[in-house]
């Protein structure tokens, strides 16, 4: 058999006698195919699910935490205290301007 031929006969697509495609010697299903996807849709999810789960025990146990000199950082130490203190303020001013949008009529002018 030559290549040619066998590549034909591989990649031809036709039906069986019950309508069904078969491509070259492979059936075609549309269940088979979605075996497929859902089978390769699980080992992806279990796969990033493992990834995930050891960033986040390396990272809860400390060990995959570095500052740049290799020493272990708490982060107490990273803090801007004066950029929390403002951004609460922020947040307190944003929440008293709500409260008071509640309980006063907007001054809308009349359509006409």
């Amino acid at each position: 058999m030559s290549l040619l031929s066998h590549l034909r006969e591989r990649f031809s697509i036709g039906k069986t006698a019950s309508g069904a495609l078969i491509a070259g010697n492979r059936l075609m299903s549309p269940y088979r195919d979605w075996y497929i996807l859902i089978t390769f849709l699980v080992v992806l999810v279990i796969g990033l699910l493992s990834i995930n789960a050891y960033f986040f025990l390396g990272v809860s146990s400390g060990d995959l935490v570095l500052s740049e000199s290799g020493t272990q950082v708490k982060s107490a130490d990273r803090l801007d205290r004066n950029l929390l203190r403002e951004t609460l303020l922020f947040f307190e001013g944003e929440a008293q301007e709500f409260a008071t949008l509640k309980t006063t009529a907007p001054q809308v002018p009349a359509p006409f």
